[in-house]
């Protein structure tokens, strides 16, 4: 395997990661967190369509990126916009 394709398994398996926690996690904690703010679960179920939303979203700009930049420079840009978003979001808390 080259290292070229290495950089791309690595940068997959990252957005995978990433966009797992979101959709899994909020599920989880929505009746604590319903509990806390003394409301219905139901009114909270925009929490979980949110990243599918934002997901659908972002696929279709990211499929408009790859066809003009080219599948590894749009992933590169993707993983760096990840990297900072997350070193953004250690900082911020």
């Amino acid at each position: 395997m080259k290292n070229r394709d290495r950089l791309v398994l690595v940068t997959v398996i990252a957005f995978g990661l990433a966009m797992r926690a979101p959709i899994i996690t909020i599920p989880l904690i929505i009746d604590q967190l319903a509990r806390q703010l003394k409301t219905a679960v139901g009114n909270l179920g925009i929490l979980t369509t949110i990243p599918l939303i934002m997901f659908l979203l972002f696929s279709i700009v990211a499929a408009k990126e790859m066809t003009r930049f080219g599948l590894r420079k749009a992933l590169n840009f993707g993983l760096t916009a990840l990297v900072l978003g997350a070193l953004l979001r250690l900082h911020v808390t």
